[in-house]
């Protein structure tokens, strides 16, 4: 598999449109574990966590979002899911 990383940009680029993608987003879903695991762990009021998700984690997506094709369903859910353990 060959790939490019653009510097500033964030994200992989692929000569396969649909690896590009599936590459991206399971990159992303890692790091948004990862940020949900310490965020988690943390004694937060429910704004207070609900505030993380708004500006930590979905901010994260937004320019992915914005570049890339629409990510599957099976992503849409399980970022729902992680997003809601948090709260």
């Amino acid at each position: 598999m060959e790939f490019w990383v653009i510097p500033g940009a964030g994200h992989y680029f692929l000569t396969s449109p649909s690896e590009m993608v599936d590459l991206n987003y399971e990159i992303k879903m890692k790091e948004l574990k990862t940020l949900t695991d310490k965020w988690s762990k943390r004694n937060l009021t429910l704004l207070g966590r609900i505030t993380v998700i708004k500006t930590i984690l979905l901010s994260k997506l937004v320019h992915l979002f914005s570049c890339l094709p629409s990510p599957e369903k099976s992503f849409l859910f399980e970022l729902q899911r992680k997003m809601f353990t948090l709260i």
